[in-house]
């Protein structure tokens, strides 16, 4: 996006499930500040590495920054493929790289998306065009 004259503080990068994965991964491999980062009923890769190596593995994201960028990670209490605490550990890791990050956890919710997190993301779509 960059080549075509977007800046990375105007990109918003974020994903469901697997691809919530993805992003997280990307955005601390390429890190900036960006306008966003969603992270849906995902999880930042490693975590159970991270708790086989009692609790080393943070080097990978050495150096990496977020510059405060605004980071939704999100997901169902009742999710069958990501558990809470990977979604604890996600959060730690962007609060790690300087991220500001806005966690919320739904009772009761399966590995789904709902209306709230749709309405953060609009909200932040909302203010880029403004």
């Amino acid at each position: 996006m960059e080549e075509q004259g977007i800046a990375r503080d105007k990109i918003m990068i974020g994903g469901f499930s697997q691809g919530a994965c993805v992003a997280a991964k990307f955005v601390l491999k390429y890190p900036a500040k960006y306008w966003g980062v969603f992270i849906l009923s995902g999880a930042v890769p490693g975590l159970f590495d991270y708790v086989r190596n009692s609790f080393r593995g943070l080097e990978r994201f050495e150096g990496a920054d977020l510059q405060g960028t605004r980071v939704l990670v999100a997901c169902g209490d009742s999710d069958r493929l990501v558990m809470v605490q990977a979604v604890e550990w996600s959060v730690w890791v962007m609060q790690q790289v300087h991220a500001d990050v806005d966690k919320r956890i739904y009772e009761g919710m399966g590995h789904t998306i709902c209306e709230d997190e749709m309405e953060v993301i609009k909200g932040w779509i909302n203010e880029a065009v403004e």
